[in-house]
């Protein structure tokens, strides 16, 4: 399933990727959330793709309609995305997992995710 993003944000996102492709020298990491991956904003996604980059944690859903903080939202009728990542244009090898994907932190409420999405770990051996 695809989902697409506003036409506007789409190409405000592209121009920012774009801006941080051409600061990088040849050996950069580049990770955070960057609102694409394979399932949404496949085009800002592949820029990275196109400039030797390789996304080291996989398709992994990091943001989740499921998750506590999202249940309520504006986006809870999206499907899971992979829409965080860890970036690198150098070959080496890596491990990566998913974390804070569990609802441990209690509130009045009840329990809580520590953000909207979740995080990602990578070990990187080079």
């Amino acid at each position: 399933m695809s989902s697409i993003q506003h036409k506007s944000a789409e190409r405000l996102r592209q121009s920012q990727i774009q801006q941080v492709l051409e600061q990088v020298n040849d050996m950069a990491v580049i990770l955070g959330d960057f609102n694409c991956g394979p399932q949404i904003s496949e085009d800002n996604y592949n820029l990275f793709l196109v400039n030797s980059f390789k996304n080291i944690t996989s398709d992994q859903m990091t943001w989740d309609p499921e998750n506590p903080l999202n249940k309520k939202g504006i986006h809870a009728h999206c499907p899971p995305q992979s829409i965080d990542h860890i970036m690198l244009n150098f070959d080496c090898k890596t491990t990566s997992s998913l974390i804070f994907d569990d609802p441990q932190i209690m509130t009045h409420k009840g329990a809580i995710t520590l953000s909207d999405h979740y995080a990602l770990e990578a070990s990187i051996s080079i």
